[in-house]
C-alpha cells in the first residue's frame, strides 16, 4: 500500500502501537468482536523535500546460486 501510495505521488506512514491495540477502538468502529486493528496508515502528500536514494548496483551485493 505504501508503495502504491508513493507512485501515485502521495506520501503515507505506517503507525502501530498501544492506540492500534485498544479494544475501545474496535469496538468504536463497529468491528466484531473477533477482529483486531493492528495499525493505522496515515496518508497525505509530501511536505519538504523528498529525500534521494542513491542507485544501487545489484551485482554488488545479490549472488545467484545454480
Amino acid at each position: 500500500m505504501l508503495l502504491a501510495l508513493h507512485d501515485l505521488g502521495y506520501a503515507g506512514v505506517w503507525r502501530t502501537g498501544s492506540m492500534a491495540f485498544n479494544s475501545e477502538i474496535t469496538k468504536y468502529m463497529g468491528l466484531p468482536e473477533l477482529n483486531r486493528v493492528i495499525g493505522y496508515l496515515y496518508v497525505g502528500t509530501p511536505d519538504g523535500r523528498v529525500k534521494k536514494i542513491p542507485h544501487l548496483d545489484t551485482k554488488e551485493f545479490v549472488s545467484y546460486w545454480n
